[in-house]
């Protein structure tokens, strides 16, 4: 009985070892340098505690996820702990799920291989690095940081954009227009920048929209959709002489009858 009671303890050993290893794998790539001087929660991280309601109930991901758009942020996937400790260099909270609630990792100490992470008690914990990766598992390794439209960067721009977008517009069109000029500016996805704008943005005048669509076909001449787009502004602005002569350009220049698809 004594044999097997220590051949049980010692399989039990060997298992937590082995899932340890397993994973604290994606630590070993993290370069320690300084910590990050970051030391408590900033108020841009306290406020959103307080709006999202998914941090004090059972939401899933997916409902997170909307609660976000809804407050007007971008969603932008953190796959790994690299990744976190650049996001929190760039001042970005971290959101992560352990399966059972949603937690904010707001600071790091890299040289004590520690994070600080917010629960939704709003208690602050400090925690390693290997027991994060534990916790950080049974969430499937859920784990993003939401940013404002006027902080996306090129380098940060998510791959599913464009069905952020379109939930936005239903949940916070101010906040989807916003994105949609942020990628104009990046110059990133022009056509469906162009063309979600002028279906949705009822609040800019005639003059700003038709600036703005000037400068995009100086960038973009053969964007169908920037065109397609000119055409109607023209046409909404009373000027249809002038529209009629852009459409027989365009027309010649897509080969088809009418840049109006």
């Amino acid at each position: 009985m004594k044999h097997a009671f220590l051949l049980s303890l010692t399989l039990l050993s060997l298992v937590a070892c082995s899932q340890t290893k397993l994973s604290t794998s994606k630590i070993e790539k993290v370069t320690l340098k300084a910590p990050i001087e970051r030391v408590g929660p900033s108020s841009n991280q306290q406020s959103l505690i307080q709006q999202n309601s998914c941090f004090h109930t059972n939401c899933s991901p997916s409902q997170f996820n909307k609660s976000m758009n809804e407050l007007g942020l971008i969603r932008v996937y953190v796959p790994n702990l690299n990744d976190i400790i650049n996001a929190l260099r760039d001042q970005e909270s971290v959101i992560f799920h352990n399966g059972a609630e949603f937690f904010v990792i707001y600071a790091a100490e890299l040289q004590n291989e520690l994070l600080h992470i917010i629960n939704r008690s709003r208690k602050t914990i400090r925690m390693s690095f290997a027991s994060f990766m534990l916790e950080w598992e049974q969430g499937d390794y859920w784990a993003n940081s939401f940013i404002k439209p006027r902080e996306l960067a090129s380098s940060s721009i998510p791959k599913d954009i464009g069905a952020q977008l379109y939930l936005m517009e239903k949940q916070n069109k101010k906040a989807a227009i916003a994105t949609y000029k942020r990628l104009i500016e990046l110059e990133v996805y022009p056509g469906l920048s162009y063309q979600r704008l002028f279906k949705i943005d009822k609040e800019t005048g005639f003059a700003s929209l038709l600036n703005l669509y000037k400068n995009g076909l100086n960038i973009y001449p053969n964007e169908k959709e920037i065109w397609n787009g000119y055409v109607s502004l023209l046409i909404k602005a009373g000027e249809k002489e002038k529209a009629l002569k852009v459409r027989e350009k365009v027309s010649k220049m897509f080969q088809t009858e009418s840049p109006l698809l």
